[in-house]
């Protein structure tokens, strides 16, 4: 038989960087320190560095996901966005 070839998948980072915490989340690093300053993104500091919890990541996509599934009467289905900016 033939050798097979086995790749390993590396194991999530419990804490992530911007950089990360912004590819996940599909906005810039500026946003994602913004989300941490107001509160919204956990922030973990290590000395000087800032790295933002992977699970806290998480729980905000899945809340802006939910959030945007939310019926507006009349209106069906909008998104956070548009209600926001009273858009239909």
């Amino acid at each position: 038989m033939g050798s097979r070839k086995y790749t390993t998948v590396p194991p999530e980072p419990d804490l992530l960087t911007a950089r990360e915490a912004a590819d996940r989340l599909n906005v810039c690093q500026r946003t994602v320190r913004r989300l941490g300053w107001r509160g919204d993104l956990r922030m973990v500091r290590i000395g000087r560095a800032v790295r933002y919890p992977a699970t806290e990541v998480l729980a905000l996509i899945q809340s802006s996901n939910a959030e945007d599934r939310v019926a507006t009467p009349g209106l069906g289905t909008a998104s956070a966005h548009h209600r926001r900016h009273g858009e239909s």
